[in-house]
C-alpha cells in the first residue's frame, strides 16, 4: 500500500479511488526453453512488483478468483503494488493460457527452474525493480527449490539434471528479490503423525493423512498414471460448465443441475480434503471450478508420489546411482532472503507441524515470520470467506514492510 496518492488521501480526507491499479492486461514471458507463459498484470507502473504462483491443480484464478472480495491478486494491486499473477507451463484458462511446449511431460523441477525463473528476472528486467514474489501451495515450493541456486545442466544421457550453487542461491536471494511469502506450501510431503489405528484414536485427522498416504503407497494408481497423460479434472468441469451448455433444449438446464450437485457437496470427505467447508459456499466451490482448477500432468502426480513415499521434496530424475537426486529439502538453509510462512491449522494437504518444523525453523532467512491462521484449510486460506479479512492482511503487512518503493503512504480500501 505505497503510493504517493495515499497522502493525498490522508491530507483531503476523502476516499480512496475503487482501484488502485492503472489497468490490467496479459503479459508474455519466455522460458530458457521456449514456452511461453502467460501473466495477468495488474499493472501500476513505478509501484513496487510483486510475482505469484499458483499451486497443483490449479491455475491463476486460486490466487485471483473472480468473485467481489475474493482475489488476493487484486487485494494486493489495490493496495498499491504492482502485480503479476504467472501461469506455471501448461496451465491457464480465459485468456491467460500459458504453453506446454507440445507435450504433458513436465516436473516440478521445470516449473521452479524455468518458469519461475523466466517469470521474476522478466518483471526484474521490466520494472527495473526486484520483485517481492509469493505464491500458494506447490508454487511455494517452487519457489523454495529455485532459491537454493538450482539450475539444469546434461548429463551424459543428455537428461536435465539439478544442480546447485551457493553463490547463485546468495545472488537470487540478496541481489533478485525482496522476500517471499507462501501459503500452505508444503515443506516434505508428509505429515505429523503416521498413519495407524492407534493414532488414528488420539490425533486430528489433519496431522495424519489416511487418504493420501494410501493413494501414495497404491501400485495400482502408479502404473495408471504412468500409462496416460494427464487427469482431466479441469476438462470434466470445463465440459459440464461450457460444453454440455451447446446442448440443445436441455444443456443449460443440465449443466446448471450438475453444477448444483458437485458445489453442494462442500462438506463431504473428498471436497473438505482441499477446504474447510466453513469458509466456502457453493457460490464459491463453483466458481473455483469453472475457473481454476486445470488437467493435471501424469508426471507431476508421479513426483508427488515420490516425495510422499519418501518424506521429501527431491528432483524427478531418481534413477541414476552415478548422480544422487538433489533432495531440496535438506537444503532450505539457502534460503536467506526475508520471509513470511503461512499455514493453516484444519489443512489436510500441507500439514502445520510440519511446514513449521522441517521448513519454516530450517529456513537460513534470519528475517522472517510464521503465520498460523487458525481454521483454515488448504484452499478457503487463499480463496474463502474470511480470508481476506483473517489472513490477507498479514501478506499486505509483510509487503509494506519490505517494499523498496520510495512512496510509504498507505491507502485504505
Amino acid at each position: 500500500m505505497k503510493r504517493w496518492l495515499g497522502i493525498a488521501v490522508v491530507l483531503l480526507g476523502v476516499s480512496p479511488i475503487a482501484n488502485a491499479y492503472t489497468e490490467v492486461r496479459e503479459e508474455a514471458i519466455f522460458t530458457e526453453d521456449g514456452i511461453r507463459l502467460s501473466a495477468k498484470h495488474y499493472v501500476l507502473d513505478g509501484a513496487q512488483p510483486v510475482v505469484m504462483f499458483h499451486g497443483i491443480m490449479a491455475n491463476i484464478f486460486s490466487i485471483d478468483l473472480q468473485m467481489p472480495g475474493l482475489s488476493l491478486a487484486e487485494h494486493i494491486a489495490n493496495a498499491g503494488y504492482d502485480v503479476w499473477v504467472v501461469n506455471l507451463r501448461g496451465h491457464g484458462k480465459e485468456g491467460y493460457m500459458s504453453g506446454d511446449g507440445g507435450t504433458w511431460v513436465r516436473t516440478v523441477d521445470q516449473f521452479a527452474l524455468l518458469d519461475v525463473e523466466a517469470a521474476i528476472l522478466h518483471v526484474l528486467d521490466t520494472t527495473g525493480q526486484r520483485p517481492l514474489i509469493g505464491a500458494h501451495s506447490m508454487g511455494g515450493m517452487a519457489l523454495y527449490m529455485w532459491l537454493q541456486g538450482t539450475s539444469f545442466v546434461q548429463d551424459s544421457q543428455g537428461r536435465a539434471r539439478v544442480y546447485a550453487s551457493t553463490e547463485l542461491a546468495r545472488v537470487r536471494n540478496e541481489e533478485i528479490i525482496r522476500g517471499l511469502f507462501t501459503v500452505a506450501s508444503p515443506a516434505r510431503v508428509r505429515w505429523k503423525h503416521m498413519v495407524s489405528p492407534l493414532n488414528a484414536l488420539f490425533y486430528d485427522y489433519y496431522d495424519y493423512n489416511l487418504l493420501l498416504t494410501s493413494l501414495g503407497n497404491n501400485s495400482v494408481l502408479e502404473e495408471m498414471l504412468r500409462n496416460i497423460e494427464y487427469l482431466p479434472q479441469g476438462s470434466i468441469v470445463d465440459w459440464l460448465t461450457d460444453d454440455l451448455r451447446n446442448t440443445p433444449y436441455l444443456g443449460d438446464g443440465l449443466a446448471d443441475f450438475l453444477m448444483w450437485i458437485v458445489s453442494n457437496i462442500s462438506d463431504s470427505f473428498l471436497v473438505s480434503q482441499i477446504f474447510n467447508p466453513a469458509h466456502m459456499t457453493p457460490e464459491i466451490i463453483a466458481m473455483a471450478l469453472d475457473t481454476a482448477i486445470d488437467d493435471t500432468s501424469s508426471t507431476i502426480l508421479l513426483q508427488f508420489i515420490d516425495w510422499m513415499r519418501t518424506n521429501s521434496v527431491r528432483e524427478y530424475i531418481t534413477d541414476d546411482p552415478a548422480w544422487p537426486s538433489y533432495v531440496y529439502s535438506d537444503h532450505y538453509d539457502q534460503i536467506t532472503a526475508p520471509m513470511l510462512v503461512i499455514a493453516g491449522d484444519k489443512d489436510k494437504l500441507a500439514n502445520d507441524d510440519v511446514i513449521y518444523e522441517e521448513g519454516f525453523k530450517k529456513f537460513g532467512s534470519s528475517d522472517k515470520s510464521y503465520f498460523l491462521a487458525e481454521n483454515y484449510g488448504h484452499g478457503d486460506i487463499i480463496l474463502g470467506e474470511g480470508a481476506a479479512e483473517e489472513v490477507w492482511p498479514v501478506v499486505v503487512d509483510f509487503l509494506d514492510l519490505h517494499s523498496g518503493a520510495s512512496n510509504t503512504a498507505r491507502i485504505s480500501n
